[in-house]
């Protein structure tokens, strides 16, 4: 077993002070450098208070550390290069002044998740949201299927969504309240394009009345379309995904899920039932290496409910902004799952 005493004596010299490697400039970014040598023994000591400069990792060899991607203005170290995302989880405290090595990762490009050749279905796709998504989907070589109530929106939003890039489209007519519907339209886009990867369940609709204003059939279209379409759609998707051996649920919510406000009771509470079936599912398909995550932006600028699109376009959220985050949360590195997402705009119109 080695001891920090047999330490010492192998590693008597420990590496010369940071602001002499930081003056060599053939150091180059990605290069490792040799900071230490058997012929620097008998030098003097290194003073450990100027560590900060070089990262110390456990497990190392003497001969292959490299410096932290941090630029050291006192000292003037230049940046280096990125140190990779186990550092912290490796470095001791106890390891006093020894050199060790630093493994980096292969950078954020490559950490992050492709997402050209997937698969991807987006309900409520023809319009607003779910037709900036589609488009941003596409944009990054991704086949994307999408679902909508009306023919003719679908038809006026498939070439917007060929125009974005190389994926190809496939545009359905489906409505989420009906199980039949879903199951055809999922089954239809796994059969064009061998699978499924990403669903993005977008549907949605409101309808803003007091409860004592509200009929049943209104309460029942809002719940239907918003929640229950909702499972009816990871329902079907599941099954595709787990013979992928993975995938990526998304649901677009509302902050109106836990913001609740008058004239919109079953709306509120169709957001916030998405939410928990959400959180819910989560738990259930993440050992299938299912990711579920939910997005609740705030006032977004579309034609939602025959609003007005143009009206606080100045100031409210952006389709594409939320379109933004979905590839966000696509690309985010599989081991962690950013589960829920609260975006609103930065400066709406003080009360």
């Amino acid at each position: 077993m080695e001891t920090p005493q047999k330490r010492e004596r192998v590693l008597a010299r420990p590496f010369a002070a940071p602001k002499s490697i930081g003056d060599d400039d053939k150091l180059g970014s990605g290069r490792s450098i040799h900071i230490a040598r058997a012929g620097d023994l008998g030098r003097k000591s290194f003073d450990g208070r100027s560590l900060g400069d070089v990262e110390r990792l456990a497990g190392g060899h003497l001969s292959s550390g490299r410096i932290v991607d941090e630029r050291d203005e006192a000292r003037g170290i230049r940046s280096r290069e990125r140190v990779g995302d186990s550092s912290a989880e490796l470095s001791r405290a106890d390891d006093r002044n020894f050199s060790h090595r630093v493994d980096y990762s292969s950078g954020m490009s490559e950490r992050m998740e492709s997402l050209r050749g997937k698969v991807a279905l987006v309900t409520g796709g023809s319009r607003g949201i779910g037709l900036a998504i589609a488009r941003a989907l596409v944009a990054e070589g991704t086949n994307v299927g999408v679902t909508g109530l009306s023919a003719a929106h679908l038809s006026a939003a498939r070439p917007k969504i060929e125009a974005a890039g190389p994926g190809a489209v496939e545009t359905l007519q489906a409505d989420v309240r009906s199980a039949a519907d879903v199951d055809r339209a999922v089954d239809a886009v796994a059969s064009r394009f061998g699978g499924l990867d990403i669903l993005v369940n977008n549907a949605g609709m409101g309808i803003f009345k007091s409860v004592a204003d509200m009929n049943a059939d209104e309460w029942s279209r809002i719940i239907d379309t918003n929640l229950t379409g909702v499972f009816h759609a990871c329902r079907a998707a599941i099954p595709y995904m787990r013979k992928r051996g993975g995938g990526f649920i998304i649901n677009i919510s509302s902050l109106a899920g836990k913001n609740a406000f008058v004239g919109a009771a079953a709306y509120c509470a169709s957001k916030a039932g998405l939410n928990a079936f959400s959180e819910a599912l989560m738990q259930e398909v993440r050992y299938d290496g299912i990711r579920v995550s939910y997005v609740m932006p705030g006032s977004v600028a579309t034609g939602f409910n025959n609003g007005d699109e143009s009206k606080g376009a100045d100031w409210k959220i952006s389709s594409d902004e939320v379109a933004d985050v979905v590839l966000s949360l696509l690309r985010h590195h599989p081991r962690s799952l950013p589960s829920r997402v609260e975006l609103r705009p930065s400066r709406p119109p003080r009360k």
